[in-house]
């Protein structure tokens, strides 16, 4: 609570004189301001009781820390001042609230603290966002069954696959990269592999996955935070690219793709 006014006042020993003006702002002042409580700050702009702190609060925190006088109590409202049910764990004056979900970026607290008939001033924070992550861990590509020529072939994504990644960092540069660290593989046979199978292809270029990573995906800082999907026409994206001759028919060949997601340019 912050109180502006204006007025004479003295206090010693035998206890606190006030002029009249003080005495119909705050009618307790005399209870108030006694000689030996030491919570009160003067300043130019009037008077502040009890300091209150908070530390940056990011969607990734598990708990939010307040410091201010031991002993208080501690409140948190929500941005329509609606009082959170949440109470602290206290260490001589730090407060940590525990919370048993992260906070989303952009949502508003807000903070006061009471001790003794004395109280904080309002202290607003707004979450910062913290996050970079996949939003789902990417799910298995099944390709289309190809008839057995000999010719190089593109084999197409038979399922709808798409990737989604979720960004909450103000100003921030990600990256996607795909890697296969091991050929195509009979699932029946580790022997029967087929090499340099898997391609990304992006327009007219083609990178083979093979050969490290490749990569798929990037956002700059001046792009918004938010969900991101990364999805491709079907003749786009990750695909595989071989002669089918090489291949043994009636045979499904399986590998796995490390997918890295990079926060930075």
């Amino acid at each position: 609570m912050t109180v502006r006014l204006s007025g004479e006042f003295s206090f010693g020993n035998d206890g606190t004189q006030a002029s009249s003006e003080i005495k119909e702002a705050i009618s307790n002042w005399e209870e108030i301001l006694v000689p030996e409580m030491p919570r009160i700050m003067f300043s130019e702009s009037g008077v502040h009781l009890m300091p209150i702190e908070i530390e940056d609060i990011y969607d990734t925190d598990k708990e939010i820390r307040v410091k201010t006088e031991p002993g208080s109590t501690v409140n948190i409202y929500d941005e329509e001042g609606n009082k959170i049910d949440i109470y602290p764990i206290e260490d001589d004056g730090v407060f940590k609230f525990e919370l048993e979900e992260p906070l989303n970026a952009g949502d508003v607290l807000k903070f006061d603290a009471v001790h003794d008939h004395h109280e904080s001033p309002e202290v607003e924070k707004v979450v910062i966002g913290n996050r970079l992550e996949f939003v789902t861990p990417p799910e298995g590509m099944i390709f289309e069954t190809t008839e057995i020529k000999d010719e190089e072939t593109i084999i197409e994504r038979k399922n709808d696959w798409n990737l989604a990644v979720n960004n909450t960092k103000p100003n921030n540069h990600w990256k996607v990269e795909a890697e296969v660290k091991e050929p195509l593989t009979n699932i029946n046979n580790d022997n029967d592999t087929l090499e340099n199978a898997m391609i990304y292809k992006d327009g007219a270029n083609e990178k083979y996955l093979e050969d490290g990573s490749v990569e798929i995906a990037r956002k700059n800082a001046t792009d918004p935070p938010g969900q991101i999907e990364i999805n491709w026409q079907e003749n786009e994206g990750i695909l595989i690219k071989i002669n089918p001759i090489m291949a043994k028919p009636d045979t499904e060949y399986s590998t796995t793709i490390e997918w890295t997601l990079t926060d930075g340019p």
